[in-house]
């Protein structure tokens, strides 16, 4: 059970909180949690099956990852609408658009990852997306995307599992 919580940081849409519990052993004791807007994450395949990815810079890891689309949920926006919002925004490509897993980001988080496929996908515009982040869209195969799941040479790990797990294709 919470007992206290204090905001440490924020920035960015991100946060963290130090956070104190009563454990179920009835001790005490002081977290610090990750706190985000939920998020949305698109494996998303055009009508060739080809996968719908973009390059990105990752602070984190500190190097050029190729990602799956995604990103935060805006206020008053549903999960569906932000896939398609943020599938259009960083790739120009639309699809049908269906939920099939939500996660946490991790067991520090509070955050939601709603996991999202994407079929039949289509360009539709040049990218919008002015995040500088983003440096290119890029269209790979299905066993490309195995393997970079694989080799943990990007994030959305989960979603990719469980997108192509959905899709019959894992």
């Amino acid at each position: 059970m919470e007992t206290s919580r204090e905001p440490v940081f924020r920035a960015f849409g991100r946060g963290l909180d130090q956070v104190g519990y009563l454990l179920p052993d009835g001790s005490e004791a002081i977290y610090y949690i990750s706190v985000a807007r939920p998020t949305v994450s698109i494996v998303a395949l055009t009508r060739e099956q080809r996968v719908i990815m973009v390059e990105q810079y990752r602070p984190g890891p500190g190097d050029l990852l190729r990602e799956l689309p995604g990103g935060f949920i805006d206020e008053n926006e549903t999960p569906s609408t932000a896939a398609e919002r943020e599938l259009l925004e960083e790739t120009g490509y639309r699809g049908s658009v269906e939920l099939h897993a939500t996660c946490y980001l991790d067991a520090y988080s509070s955050a939601k990852k709603y996991c999202f496929t994407a079929t039949d996908c289509v360009l539709a515009s040049a990218p919008s997306d002015l995040d500088p982040e983003v440096t290119r869209v890029v269209l790979v195969t299905i066993d490309d995307l195995r393997r970079a799941l694989r080799e943990g040479r990007m994030t959305d790990v989960d979603s990719g599992l469980l997108g192509l797990q959905h899709l019959g294709l894992l």
